[in-house]
């Protein structure tokens, strides 16, 4: 740039009338003459003295003209510089630039009086690019138009990635949310919620918060008919976790070391190996204090390997349906090692598929984090049950319950079933401030899926609750998912998870009727681990004189999940599971 700078103060300088056009000291010499001569023809008659001014003064102003078109001049050529460093167009004509060497001193840059092109040129030029435009254009119907150089099916999707206030839905959207402003001056729907992207002639504007998911999408929420939910044409469900083998004589063999699955109940699923009894009678028993009837299905370890006295409080729990599950585990570096060490580990199953004359088949996945290959116990597990047998998944270390956690869902009638999702904090934490949730997805889908979603609210995989039907489908496509994207990094589930939803991979699927999603603090699973920035006391929803947490409303959290980080709550909890493991005892002691 200083250089630059340098070279156009030179060349200003240089095409000044002292460069070298014009004697440096031309206009004082003209000046100082013609004073000396009028002074000279004063003395000789006044006649003679007012020829003489007049003359100087028609020689002034023919300088200052002829200086005038010598700068236009310049001024011409320094505006084309950056056009052509060898020729400059000036006053309509082009005329050659000339660099010396140096060797001429400081007057280095000069304009030849040698015409190398006119005006003629330009005409050239437009002539030239008018008969190229004239070739990339065809003739229509009714004008010419240009080639066309996508096909229509990239043109669509083009224009729908265009935000745009023109769209129609943006218009009904409007038209709809006008009507509504029209009845709440009248006084009528008042305080209520409305959705915020249009989602069809026969979808509300007005809905709860917690019935609509987080994304834009055009989905059917809640309101649709159960004659319109029966007549729905739902397509093929994701591949079976067996397809992988490529054999159709393959089945799943892997049965509970205690306990009986009852395929008319309701059923919570945890995966919950290597935990000291306390993590489990707090899970179990506040699970039972609930009145809860149902099955509850546990991953645990070896019955060998279990802590002391875990068999014992298993065995005396009644519906419990209890599994343990054979992994041959292995370090990052492919060393073998004897535990899954938190997760950490790749570790393959034994004993899920069979051929149908008993022979077992090896897990036909390689080697992934235990806490992916849940999904596919939870998939095994889940063919015990009935369509509409309400089912829960969800983390066992850092889970409690208060109330029942199916007491507020319902079978539906359909075919398919709803398949429930639950958010965390949304002010908290998204996609893209958790550090973790955006190296999952990127982990597993690459930079620019993250880029897409990375401002969507955290959907939890540790919890998810649906019908049989609904949720056999969900679990299939998260198998799915490491299947394709072979992720190992621990906690990739959740990236998988995110991905599904917010890509619009499982409304519509075989099963799947109705996805919801509930925001943190609306439905029957509060999700408390984001809300880490203050205590839950100042968020309100942490009642100490009762050691309960509520939802938004005010109700009762039936389950409350990732109960350890709050530090009042997890102090609450490590209470309530010793006076769990103290009961157990004593009545052990007594029988």
């Amino acid at each position: 740039m200083h250089r630059r700078n340098k070279q156009k103060s030179q060349q200003s300088a240089n095409f000044s009338p002292s460069s070298g056009l014009l004697p440096s000291n031309n206009y004082d010499a003209i000046v100082n003459n013609n004073i000396k001569r009028f002074s000279s023809a004063s003395s000789g008659g006044s006649n003679l003295g007012v020829k003489l001014l007049l003359g100087s003064i028609l020689s002034l102003s023919m300088f200052v003209t002829y200086q005038h078109m010598i700068s236009s001049s310049v001024d011409d050529a320094l505006k084309n510089h950056s056009m052509n460093p060898t020729k400059r167009k000036v006053n309509g004509h082009w005329k050659q630039w000339l660099v010396d060497d140096g060797n001429v001193g400081p007057k280095d840059h000069r304009i030849v009086d040698n015409d190398i092109g006119d005006d003629d040129d330009d005409e050239n030029l437009k002539r030239n690019k008018n008969e190229r435009k004239e070739a990339e254009m065809v003739q229509g119907k009714y004008f010419k138009m240009y080639r066309q150089t996508r096909t229509k099916e990239q043109a669509n999707k083009d224009m729908l990635e265009v935000r745009s206030s023109n769209v129609e839905g943006e218009k009904k959207l409007k038209q709809a949310l006008q009507r509504v402003v029209d009845e709440q001056k009248k006084g009528n729907d008042l305080n209520v919620d409305v959705i915020s992207r249009w989602m069809g002639d026969d979808v509300s504007v007005i809905k709860r918060k917690q019935d609509v998911p987080f994304v834009d999408t055009e989905t059917e929420i809640l309101n649709k008919s159960e004659d319109e939910q029966k007549e729905r044409k739902l397509e093929p469900s994701f591949p079976s976790p067996a397809d992988l083998i490529g054999d159709s004589n393959v089945q799943v063999v892997l049965s509970p070391a205690f306990g009986e699955h009852r395929p008319d109940k309701n059923a919570v699923f945890a995966f919950a190996e290597g935990y000291t009894l306390d993590i489990y009678a707090g899970f179990i028993d506040s699970l039972l204090d609930t009145g809860f009837d149902g099955d509850i299905v546990l991953s645990v370890s070896a019955l060998d390997k279990l802590a002391p006295d875990v068999e014992a409080y298993l065995k005396s729990k009644p519906n419990l349906v209890v599994y343990t599950v054979q992994w041959d585990c292995f370090k990052k570096s492919g060393q073998a090692i004897d535990n899954a060490n938190g997760g950490m580990s790749d570790c393959s199953m034994h004993g899920m598929f069979a051929r149908k004359d008993g022979t077992l088949i090896d897990d036909p996945r390689e080697p992934r984090p235990v806490a992916t290959a849940r999904y596919e116990l939870y998939w095994a597990w889940c063919l015990h049950y009935n369509a509409h047998s309400q089912i829960l998944l969800i983390d066992s270390r850092d889970t409690l319950f208060q109330r029942d956690p199916f007491i507020d869902m319902k079978p539906s009638t359909s075919a398919g079933g709803v398949l429930r999702l639950y958010g965390e904090n949304a002010d908290a934490t998204s996609l893209s401030i958790s550090s973790f949730n955006r190296n999952w997805l990127i982990a597993a889908y690459g930079k620019e899926a993250h880029e897409k979603i990375k401002d969507r609210p955290v959907i939890c995989s540790g919890s998810t609750a649906g019908e049989q039907v609904a949720i056999e489908s969900y679990l299939r496509a998260m198998v799915l998912q490491f299947d394709e994207t072979k992720c190992k990094k621990k906690g990739c589930d959740q990236g998988f998870h995110n991905y599904l939803h917010y890509y619009y991979k499982l409304l519509g699927k075989s099963g799947i009727s109705q996805v919801i999603v509930y925001d943190q603090g609306k439905g029957a699973v509060n999700n408390l681990g984001a809300m880490k920035e203050k205590p839950l006391t100042e968020w309100g929803i942490l009642d100490t004189t009762t050691n309960l947490v509520s939802n938004w409303d005010k109700s009762i959290s039936p389950v409350i999940h990732q109960v350890d980080r709050d530090t009042e709550l997890r102090m609450i909890s490590n209470a309530k599971r010793r006076e769990y493991v103290k009961k157990w005892k004593d009545e052990r002691e007594l029988s």
